[in-house]
Order: C-alpha cells, then structure tokens, then sequence
C-alpha cells in the first residue's frame, strides 16, 4: 500500500483514544487523519475515492447510505441493513480481509466510465431510502393492512 493512499477517520466516540494509540504505533501513521467530530459529512464523504465500512452488526447502515447519497463506493461487511441497502458486488463476508483488499482494489480500478456508472447506481439506490419515499411506503403497508 503506497504513501500515497490517505485515510480519513470521522467521527468521535469512546473509542477515539484507543484508535488514536493504534494509529500512533502503526508504520502508516503518517497516513491516516483522524478529523474528529464533523458536520459536514457528504463533503468529506464526496472528497473520498472509496469509503469502507466494516461494522460486523449494523441494524440500518446510515453512513454507507450517505456514502451511497453522493456517489461514493463504499465497501462493506455484508451483515443487518446494509444488505438491503449496499449493491451487491460492494459487499463482501464479515472478516474476509482477502475479500476486503480484492474488492477496495476493484473499486479503485475502475475506469472513469466505469465509476460513473457506479456512483449513478448508488445515487439511484440511495434515493429509493429517502425519507419521503420511505414514508410513502409505510403509508402504503398501512393503508393495505387496515383495508382488510
């Protein structure tokens, strides 16, 4: 993995200072940047190549979905709600960290047409959680219970 491959880590949490350690004792130190507490999500979000999510238990996965709201690939465990919300071929076996490089190197491969037409498809995906959408969905299960 070259220097010139960057890391960006949002985010705080009781974890932060064990991470930061981890980080510290780490050869790629130098290559990680941890940004803290952010409001401005979709703008980081937007200025990454690739986003990797590796929860092993997600009950919804909102930060794949605001990835997947700006167009950035994201590769994640496939466990919970990011199954129902991630493409298929972003998603790879909770721990399968040969499954995990394969696939990032897939993602960052891509041709620029190739890209194009992925953010597209995660754009296109991500709207169908819109929260009016949703809404409209649940009216719809509701309105068809209570019919009956």
């Amino acid at each position: 993995m070259g220097p010139h491959i960057q890391f960006l880590l949002a985010g705080t949490g009781p974890l932060s200072r064990a991470v930061d350690e981890r980080i510290a004792e780490s050869s790629m130190a130098g290559q990680f940047h941890v940004l803290g507490f952010r409001d401005d999500i979709p703008v980081v979000l937007k200025a990454c190549d690739l986003v990797v999510s590796l929860a092993q238990m997600e009950g919804f996965g909102l930060g794949v979905l605001e990835a997947m709201a700006v167009g950035t690939p994201c590769v994640a465990y496939s466990v919970g709600g990011i199954t129902e919300l991630l493409l298929q071929p972003l998603l790879i076996p909770v721990n399968n960290l040969d499954a995990l490089a394969e696939k990032c190197q897939w993602v960052l491969n891509l041709s620029g047409t190739e890209r194009i037409s992925l953010q597209q498809a995660l754009q296109t995906r991500a709207q169908q959680f819109d929260l009016t959408v949703m809404m409209d969905k649940l009216q719809a299960v509701y309105t068809q219970v209570l019919a009956r």
